[in-house]
């Protein structure tokens, strides 16, 4: 028994969608549904309480926050360079130190349930802790 190649066995040709003449489909039935619901009566809406306003001493805060993690990145990779010296870190030392001043003087200011308070007291903290670091000679190999 020879097989011949142009034999189609089970082939599916497509057939063309025909649009039935004059009759809406379900979906058309159910847009036109739609389209006669008329539309509710709206409510005038108050305008809730007005936005609260951020104090000057919170954006202080952010501010000196942003600063002092700016700083102490730019010390960190100061210190992985092992081209820079000890002596020329002196002033971005004495810049943390200052930075840690002011930053002091903010939280001291903040009221206590507000929660950038803890985090410029952590900030502050780390800026110390390297201030310390640097003088006591932890640097030195």
């Amino acid at each position: 028994m020879k097989i011949d190649p142009n034999l189609t066995i089970g082939g599916v040709e497509p057939q063309k969608a025909t649009k039935p003449s004059g009759r809406q489909g379900a979906f058309e039935d159910m847009l036109s549904g739609i389209e006669q619901k008329t539309i509710p009566e709206t409510i005038a809406v108050m305008p809730s309480s007005a936005v609260s306003t951020i104090s000057p001493l919170t954006i202080k805060g952010l501010d000196m926050g942003e600063q002092a993690i700016e700083l102490l990145d730019g010390y960190a990779l100061a210190l992985s360079d092992p081209a820079v010296s000890l002596k020329s870190l002196q002033p971005i030392v004495n810049e943390l130190a200052g930075l840690k001043q002011g930053l002091d003087k903010t939280v001291g200011a903040l009221s206590d349930d507000d929660p950038l308070k803890g985090i410029l007291k952590d900030v502050g903290a780390t800026l110390e802790s390297e201030v310390l670091r640097f003088s006591r000679g932890d640097l030195l190999m």
